[in-house]
């Protein structure tokens, strides 16, 4: 069954479950709280391949593909927009440093590419 957001359809897909690993109770990898105070994340952010990224982060969205959440932000190393499994992250801290939302067109752009690879 599709979840639609903002006129978008986004299919659950079975792939999501290869390689999840739920967090354990009381375990936490990032503070909510960044997302709504619109600060700047400092992410040690785990790839597919187990590599390890440290990354400042916008987070602009958050979007759920049962069972996964994932953060559709501005990632400043990349200078882009990149959808991260919040799963991998591993470590964040919040830094002292507002930041302002980017143009929800290129989102848009990004959330039909995101539908179509699940």
């Amino acid at each position: 069954c599709p979840v639609k957001l903002g006129g978008i359809y986004f299919p659950q897909s079975r792939s999501t479950y290869v390689g999840f690993a739920p967090l354990e109770t009381g375990q936490t990898t990032w503070d909510w709280t960044a997302f709504f105070e619109m600060k700047v994340l400092k992410i040690f952010y785990k790839d597919e391949q187990g590599r390890i990224t440290e990354r400042d982060i916008e987070a602009q969205y958050l979007l759920l593909s049962w069972p996964l959440w994932y953060v559709m932000a501005w990632d400043r190393l990349r200078n882009d927009i990149r959808s991260l499994r919040v799963d991998r992250i591993q470590k964040a801290q919040i830094l002292n440093e507002n930041f302002r939302m980017h143009r929800q067109e290129r989102f848009i752009e990004i959330f039909k590419k995101f539908s179509e690879s699940l």
